[in-house]
């Protein structure tokens, strides 16, 4: 991705619950079907036949749990507060200057008390051979701000601009083997789960001339 790419216009993104709670669902499904029936066959080993050492093995139903209630929180924040959508202000942040845009749900009629707006700056390596690779993500930058206290309406939508300092990267998957990329976080505490929309955005130097 490179600045050629985006043009000078309002983008609107949608947040990625829509987009991955389903397929995070369908996987960890997958997956329980696969380590049910080992912890299953290791609970026997363990406890009927004292084999404490096969013990290790319950770490395999654990992800499979795991995956399950990750999964699970995505649908339900989907089912609770439906998709949430960003119409980012000409087509991209710019690095030295602003990410500027309105977030908006057509749900949310009903003010949060507090809403926070997060924008983080990750990379993402993948070292080793295709074989055994592992990727390992980290925050190289987060600014954050409070949007609004007791204002925040969400269906008339949300103003929201962080500044962004001129020293950081820009976005940039050339190398697949290290790919920067930037998040915008939109957080409230909510019952019965906390709100919070994620989107991938585009951030870009500002072209010269």
């Amino acid at each position: 991705m490179n600045s050629r790419g985006v043009v000078n216009r309002d983008l609107l993104i949608h947040d990625s619950n829509r987009r991955t709670g389903p397929t995070l669902a369908i996987i960890a499904v997958i997956v329980n079907i696969i380590t049910v029936p080992i912890g299953i066959a290791l609970w026997e080993k363990v406890f009927q036949q004292g084999n404490a050492a096969a013990a290790f093995g319950f770490v395999f139903p654990l992800i499979g749990l795991l995956a399950l209630i990750w999964a699970g929180r995505k649908i339900l924040r989907l089912l609770f507060h439906g998709s949430t959508t960003f119409e980012l202000v000409g087509g991209k942040g710019t690095i030295g200057g602003t990410l500027k845009g309105t977030v908006s749900n057509s749900r949310k009629s009903k003010p949060f008390d507090a809403l926070v707006a997060r924008l983080l700056c990750k990379r993402k390596v993948r070292t080793g051979s295709a074989d055994s690779s592992s990727t390992h993500t980290t925050a190289i930058w987060e600014g954050s701000r409070e949007v609004s206290r007791g204002r925040a309406n969400l269906r008339e939508g949300v103003s929201i601009e962080i500044a962004i300092p001129g020293t950081l990267p820009e976005s940039d998957d050339s190398d697949a083997d290290s790919i920067v990329f930037w998040e915008l976080l939109v957080e409230a505490p909510v019952r019965p789960i906390n709100f919070l929309a994620q989107f991938r955005v585009p951030v870009f130097r500002k072209q010269s001339g």
